[in-house]
C-alpha cells in the first residue's frame, strides 16, 4: 500500500472529512488530495504533521514513508532486491564507521 493509501485509510476509520485533515495538518485541501492519491510525494515535516494529527507513533509513520520513498526508487529497476541487499550491507558499514567515532 502506498503512503498516500495509508493515510486515506487512517482518515477514512476516523470519519474524517479532508479538510479536517488538513486543518490539522495545517495544510492545504487540495495538497493533502494529491498525497493521499500519490500525485505528490509527503515531505517528512508533513509525516510528523501526520502522525500528531492521527495521534499515532510517528516512528510507525516514517517507517510507512520511507518504504513507499525507496519502493518508488526502486520499482523499476532491473534488480531491486539486489540493490537492496548492497545498500543493507552499506547501512552497516556505516553503522560501524560510526560507532568507532
Amino acid at each position: 500500500m502506498r503512503f498516500g493509501e495509508y493515510l486515506r485509510n487512517l482518515r477514512e476509520q476516523r470519519k474524517w472529512l479532508l479538510r479536517e485533515v488538513a486543518a490539522k495538518t495545517n495544510m492545504d485541501t487540495a495538497l493533502l488530495s494529491k498525497i493521499e492519491r500519490g500525485h505528490r510525494n509527503a515531505r517528512k515535516e508533513q509525516v510528523t504533521a501526520f502522525a500528531k494529527a492521527f495521534n499515532i507513533n510517528e516512528q510507525e509513520l516514517t517507517k510507512q514513508w520511507m518504504a513507499d520513498q525507496i519502493a518508488q526508487m526502486l520499482y523499476e529497476q532491473k534488480n531491486p532486491s539486489e540493490i537492496l541487499k548492497v545498500a543493507e550491507k552499506q547501512i552497516q558499514y556505516i553503522k560501524k564507521k560510526t560507532s568507532k567515532r
